[in-house]
């Protein structure tokens, strides 16, 4: 949870507040963990980046995405420890993400995206993925900007 905890107190910093003290908790960190779908990338022993990365589409998360090109995987809560950044490990955790894809017979990766975080919507274009659409959550006062990658 440092990981996080730091990773919050830098978006918010940048003026990024997709993440805060209710998401992502100990709850959905836990989650992912006992399903197995939480991957780490650790340097010299301390973990650098985690990401979660699944198959299932929440129903709401599903009513508000533009249509995938088929069957598709989720890519959830990518992160780097701010003493970490700028050092590519984002970019191997998406080639992670596609490497794994690719091996469970998945057909694309999608992905959303707070619109006003600009860093990770470059990092992700630069990384192949198309921007597919957006949507606005009135309950929350944010829009999120969906993305593809098609697997070849």
């Amino acid at each position: 949870m440092e990981l996080i905890k730091r990773s919050i107190q830098c978006m918010n910093e940048q003026g990024i507040f997709q993440w805060n003290d209710d998401y992502p908790n100990i709850e959905v960190v836990s989650r992912d963990i006992r399903g197995h779908e939480l991957y780490v990338l650790k340097v010299d022993e301390v973990i650098a980046g985690i990401v979660t990365l699944n198959g299932e589409i929440s129903i709401d998360f599903r009513s508000r995405i533009p249509e995938s090109t088929g069957k598709e995987f989720i890519l959830h809560r990518l992160a780097i420890h701010p003493g970490y950044q700028g050092r590519d490990l984002a970019g191997k955790l998406l080639d992670f993400a596609y490497n794994y894809a690719v091996a469970k017979g998945y057909q694309s990766i999608i992905l959303s995206v707070l619109a006003e975080n600009y860093i990770a919507r470059n990092l992700y274009t630069k990384n192949g993925y198309l921007e597919t659409g957006s949507a606005y959550f009135g309950e929350w006062n944010i829009r999120m900007v969906y993305y593809e990658k098609v697997i070849d």
